[in-house]
C-alpha cells in the first residue's frame, strides 16, 4: 500500500477560465487549521472521498482569490499515488463572498428606487410648470388679443385650484426629498460596509485539480494547504497592577482580523511569529567607498539647527514613556470586585527554530468580515517592583513606574498595552519586545502624592579679565517631598547644554561630580540622574548651577 504522507508540490499549470473537466470530482472541503502570520495566513483545507480503482481528478473548488499560487501544497493517505496538481481561476458573473452579494443587491434595490424617486421628482416639476402655463394664460394676454372674461365665481374656482394644486405639488416635492435623503443614508451605509470588506470585489475563484491514481478502492483522504495573503494579528495587552500587593498581572492576547472572503469557522488557529515578508536571506554587502570631502559654506542658521539637534531629547538614559498608540477597539473592562473572575483560556506555546507559535485552546471562528477577533495568548501574576522617575525641567510631576521579570516562557511581542491600577485605567501605553527571563518597564501615571519642584533661582553675568570674555551662571534648585506613608525609590533626571564649540566652555559646578555612582551619574550628553530612596515625609533639595563663558563678541545659539 503506497500512502501519500510526504507534502507534495507539482509543478501548477496556470489557465485562467472556467474549467469543467470530464469526470472531475469536486471534493466537500473544510478549514481545519490555520497559522496567521503578520501579513499573511497558512491555510490548510481537508477532504476525504472513497474512491475505486484507476486514475480520478478530484477539485478543491471556491478557494479565495489571493491565494499565492506557488505556495500549494497537497498531503494526504490512502493507497494511490498523486501525479499532478492544476492550479486554475475561475471566472464568475457574481461575486462569489455571499456577504457583499447580498450587500450589492440591496444597493441595487436601493439605487433603482431612487431612480424612481427621481423620476417622479421630475414629473412633479414639470406638472407644476403645465399648471403655472395655466395660470399665466389666464392671466397674461397680448395687446392685441381680448382679455379672457370669466365671471367671479369662475376666478374663485380657477385661483383655489391653482392653489390647492401648487400646494398638493409641493408636498409631493418635499416627501419626495425626503424619501431621497433615506434612500442616499442607506446606500451610503452599505457602500461603508463594502468597503469593510474585502476591497476588491473581484468575480473569480481559484480552484486547484489533483490527478490521482488508486491501486486499491477505498477512502483518500487529502489535505491542501496554501497561502492567502490578507489575514493579520497583532499582539496587545492589558497590564493589572495591585499597587498594596505589589502584583502585575499581564494579559496577553492577539488581535486576529481577516478577509479572505471565506469564514474560518470552528477551526485550530495559530498565531507565529515568524516574519516571512522579511525574507529567508540576509542583505548583500556592497563595497563602502571613502573619497576627499570638499567643504561648502554653512550658514549661520544651519549651524544653529546643528546646536540644537545636539542638546536634544534623552532616550537612551531616561528610558522615557512613549507616546501612546491609541487603541480604537478592545478596551478592557473593569475586575469585578466581589464575584470570583471568569477563568480565561489560554495558549500553550510551540518554540521553532526561527520562531515562536501560540495555539490558543479550542476551536476559533473568525469571519471573514475585517472586524477584530481577539483571542487570549496567557494571563500571567508578576512581583512588581515600584519606583518613580521625574523630569522636573520638562513636568514637574512624578511618574510611577513598575518593574517585573518575564518568567514565562512567552516572549512579549511589541504591542499596544491598557494600563490599569488598582482596577482603575490609568494609562495606554506600549510593550517593548520581552524575552523570557527578561526585565521590562510598565509605567502606571502620575502620582501627586510625590511633590516635585523645579525652580531657577539666579541667572547673572560676569565679565572675566584681560581676554574679555563673558560668563553666565545659572542656578537652578530642584525640590522633592515624599508625602506617602512608605518609602519610596525615585530618579531624578536633569541636563546641562553641550558645547558645540571650542570657545564655549560649559562648566558644572554643582553637584561636584567626579565619577558615576549609585547615587550620581551623568553620560556624553550631560545627562544627570538622581537617585533618591526616600522615607515617608522627607524632603529634598538638590543644587544644579552651572557656567557657561565664551568671549563677548561671540553670539551664542541654544540659551
Amino acid at each position: 500500500m503506497t500512502l501519500m504522507r510526504n507534502c507534495l508540490q507539482v509543478s501548477l499549470i496556470s489557465a485562467i477560465g472556467i474549467l469543467a473537466p470530464t469526470g472531475a470530482v469536486e471534493l466537500n472541503s473544510r478549514i481545519a487549521e490555520v497559522t496567521v502570520y503578520g501579513d499573511r495566513a497558512q491555510v490548510i483545507r481537508v477532504a476525504s472521498r472513497q474512491l475505486s480503482t484507476g486514475e480520478h481528478r478530484l477539485v478543491f473548488a471556491g478557494l479565495p482569490d489571493r491565494i499565492d499560487r506557488n505556495s500549494i501544497q497537497l498531503s494526504g493517505s490512502g493507497s494511490a499515488i498523486l501525479s499532478d496538481i492544476r492550479f486554475d481561476r475561475e471566472q464568475l458573473a457574481e461575486t462569489p463572498d455571499p456577504k457583499r452579494k447580498a450587500l450589492e443587491d440591496k444597493q441595487t434595490v436601493l439605487q433603482d428606487s431612487l431612480a424612481w424617486i427621481l423620476d417622479r421628482q421630475a414629473h412633479a416639476r414639470k406638472e407644476k410648470e403645465f399648471v403655472q402655463k395655466i395660470a399665466d394664460g389666464l392671466t397674461q394676454h397680448d395687446a392685441k388679443e381680448a382679455p379672457v372674461e370669466l365671471d367671479p365665481d369662475k376666478w374663485m374656482k380657477m385661483v383655489s385650484f391653482y392653489r390647492d394644486k401648487l400646494e398638493s405639488l409641493d408636498r409631493q416635492a418635499r416627501s419626495l426629498e425626503l424619501e431621497k435623503r433615506a434612500v442616499n443614508r442607506a446606500v451610503d451605509k452599505i457602500r461603508r460596509e463594502l468597503n469593510e470588506l474585502m476591497p476588491s470585489g473581484q468575480k473569480l475563484l481559484n480552484r486547484v485539480e489533483a490527478r490521482i491514481n488508486v491501486r486499491q478502492a477505498g477512502k483518500i483522504a487529502l489535505r491542501l494547504s496554501y497561502i492567502i495573503y490578507g489575514p493579520s494579528w497583532i499582539p496587545l495587552y492589558d497590564i493589572r497592577v495591585d499597587s498594596k500587593k505589589r502584583i502585575m498581572e499581564v494579559v496577553y492576547k492577539g488581535k486576529v482580523v481577516q478577509n479572505t472572503n471565506e469564514d474560518w469557522d470552528n477551526v485550530t488557529v495559530q498565531l507565529s511569529t515568524a516574519q516571512p515578508q522579511v525574507g529567508g536571506k540576509h542583505p548583500e554587502l556592497h563595497p563602502w567607498y571613502l573619497n576627499v570631502h570638499h567643504p561648502r559654506a554653512i550658514s549661520r542658521t544651519l549651524k544653529q539647527g546643528v546646536m540644537k539637534k545636539a542638546s536634544a531629547p534623552m532616550p537612551q538614559m531616561m528610558n522615557r514613556m512613549e507616546e501612546a498608540e491609541a487603541l480604537e477597539e478592545d478596551r478592557a473592562d473593569m475586575l469585578a470586585s466581589s464575584p470570583a473572575p471568569l477563568e480565561v483560556a489560554t495558549a500553550s506555546v510551540e518554540q521553532r527554530s526561527t520562531s515562536v507559535v501560540f495555539v490558543p485552546r479550542g476551536a476559533t471562528t473568525i469571519k471573514s468580515d475585517n472586524n477584530p477577533h481577539t483571542v487570549t495568548i496567557t494571563t500571567h501574576e508578576f512581583p512588581a517592583h515600584f519606583r518613580y522617575s521625574t523630569v522636573p525641567k520638562l513636568a514637574q510631576h512624578a511618574y510611577l513606574k513598575a518593574k517585573a521579570t518575564n518568567s514565562t516562557e512567552y516572549p512579549f511581542l511589541a504591542g499596544p498595552t491598557n494600563v490599569f491600577l488598582d482596577n482603575a485605567f490609568v494609562a495606554n501605553s506600549k510593550m517593548e519586545l520581552v524575552a523570557p527571563t527578561e526585565e521590562f518597564w510598565t509605567f502606571l501615571g502620575v502620582d501627586d502624592a510625590i511633590s516635585v519642584e523645579h525652580k531657577l533661582l539666579k541667572r547673572y553675568r560676569k565679565q572675566e579679565g584681560i581676554q574679555s570674555k563673558t560668563r553666565f551662571i545659572y542656578e537652578y534648585r530642584i525640590g522633592l517631598i515624599n508625602n506617602k506613608k512608605t518609602s519610596e525609590e525615585i530618579v531624578v533626571w536633569d541636563q546641562i547644554p553641550i558645547s558645540n564649540n571650542e570657545q564655549i566652555e560649559v562648566k558644572l559646578i554643582e553637584p561636584d561630580y567626579r565619577e558615576p555612582t549609585d547615587a550620581l551619574k551623568m553620560n556624553e550628553h550631560n545627562y544627570l540622574e538622581w537617585f533618591f530612596k526616600l522615607q515617608p515625609g522627607q524632603e529634598v533639595k538638590i543644587p544644579l548651577w552651572f557656567s557657561i563663558k565664551y568671549p563677548k563678541e561671540v553670539s551664542i545659539s541654544g540659551l
